[in-house]
Order: C-alpha cells, then sequence, then structure tokens
C-alpha cells in the first residue's frame, strides 16, 4: 500500500464542506457542492484544483500564467529526454555491435515466412 493513500481522498484535498457530487465525461470536469448547496466545477481534466462556481464563466489565464504553465512543461518534457537518454544510447551501443559482427561481405537476406 502506498504512503500517501490515506491522503488521496476528497477529505483531504477539498476544501471544508465540499463534497463531489458529479463528472462530465464530455467537457471532463468535475462537479462538487458545498455546505451552503451552492454548486462549482472544476478546471478540465483536473481531479482538484481551482473550483468555479458552475454555470459561470471561468476566468481566462492571464499572460503570466499561460508563460509559467508553458515554462513548466518545457522543463517537464528535458526532465523525461534526461531520463530516457541513457536507454537510447544503449540501444543505439546495441545496433553497432550488431551490424558488426555480421561478416564483412557477406550480406543476409531477411527471412521470410510463408
Amino acid at each position: 500500500m502506498g504512503r500517501w493513500v490515506d491522503q488521496d481522498g476528497d477529505a483531504e484535498r477539498l476544501p471544508e464542506g465540499f463534497t463531489r457530487i458529479g463528472y462530465d465525461a464530455d467537457t471532463q470536469t468535475y462537479t462538487y457542492q458545498d455546505a451552503n448547496g451552492r454548486t462549482w466545477e472544476g478546471e478540465e481534466g483536473n481531479r482538484y484544483g481551482r473550483l468555479h462556481p458552475a454555470g459561470q464563466r471561468r476566468p481566462s489565464l492571464t499572460p503570466s500564467e499561460v508563460a509559467s504553465h508553458n515554462e513548466s512543461l518545457k522543463r517537464s518534457n528535458r526532465e523525461s529526454v534526461r531520463m530516457m537518454l541513457p536507454f537510447d544510447v544503449l540501444k543505439a551501443l546495441l545496433r553497432f555491435k550488431s551490424k558488426k559482427e555480421t561478416p564483412a561481405g557477406k550480406s543476409e537476406k531477411p527471412m521470410v515466412w510463408v
């Protein structure tokens, strides 16, 4: 069992008095209700995060928020490439080694199964 399994529920992540009451698969948004009975919606694709009153227009992101988000995506992509690079190097070395092992002047024909 994971370390933080007890902290992954609605009780730990939602504000006091909020309960999750639904999910819209078309818009990928969760719907919540507060203690006063008002309905709230989450951001698209997020289980938790900013909540907005249901039916109201959501505030648009500022240019600085968009730039910050784009920068975090670039940083994440760089980390992914850095993590996969050793495997790609190993794969290239194995390919190079397998090509060197074939005798010179002897061409191998691919096997065809009928």
